[in-house]
Order: C-alpha cells, then sequence, then structure tokens
C-alpha cells in the first residue's frame, strides 16, 4: 500500500473512531442527564448504554425533551467538529509543498521581438 492511500486510510479510521467517541460520550452525558431513567431501554452493563443510543431517545423525545437532549447533540458536534478541524489541519500541513513557485504572482513580461513577429493580428 502506498504512502499516500495508508494516510487516507488512517484518516478516514480516525473520522470514524470520532464519530463513535462522539457518540458514546454523547449517549453517557444524555442518560446522565437523564438520571438513567428506566424509559431510556435497558444499558448493556451498569450505566453505560449502546454507543448510538442518543439518536434513538432524540427521535424519541425530542419534543417533549429537547433542551435536555441539547448537552447531547452539543457533546457529540463539539467532539466531531474539533477532531475534524484537527485532522483538515493534519491534512493541510501533509499536503504543503515547500517547493517555490517561480510564477506565483504571474508570469508578464515585456515582449522581446521573436515574440512580437510571432503574434499574428
Amino acid at each position: 500500500m502506498t504512502k499516500k492511500k495508508s494516510s487516507k486510510t488512517l484518516d478516514i479510521v480516525i473520522l470514524l473512531a470520532l464519530v463513535l467517541i462522539g457518540s458514546v460520550v454523547a449517549t453517557q452525558v444524555l442518560a446522565s442527564k437523564f438520571a438513567y431513567h428506566p424509559s431510556l431501554g435497558k444499558p448493556l452493563f451498569s450505566h453505560f448504554y449502546q454507543p448510538f443510543a442518543w439518536i434513538e431517545w432524540y427521535m424519541k423525545y425530542h419534543t417533549t425533551h429537547y433542551s435536555t437532549l441539547v448537552w447531547g447533540i452539543t457533546a457529540f458536534i463539539s467532539i466531531v467538529g474539533i477532531g475534524m478541524l484537527a485532522l483538515i489541519i493534519k491534512v493541510q500541513l501533509q499536503t504543503r509543498s515547500s517547493k517555490a513557485i517561480d510564477d506565483l504572482h504571474g508570469s508578464a513580461h515585456w515582449a522581446i521581438e521573436d515574440e512580437i513577429k510571432d503574434v499574428v493580428v
């Protein structure tokens, strides 16, 4: 596998990990805010719920408990957003070229005699 391809694969794995971590945190924050109420469903163990349970809870309770659900949404967006920003900076730094660009500000110059003769009007 080439270095470029393995780097892209790693970036995708990091992005998926961010979504998973963000979902775990969002779920646990909401479970805590709802005081681990039995209507949230059965936890996997102790007070630990399925990572993506917060999405189901949002669909069920967004009309009655929206202000509480915002905490979980904020946690998810914060973790994924900050992680994606770091990933974008990483990719930008990796792809940035340190090679000088000769005509960065254009390549205009006064025409020489041969160039003038080549112009057909």
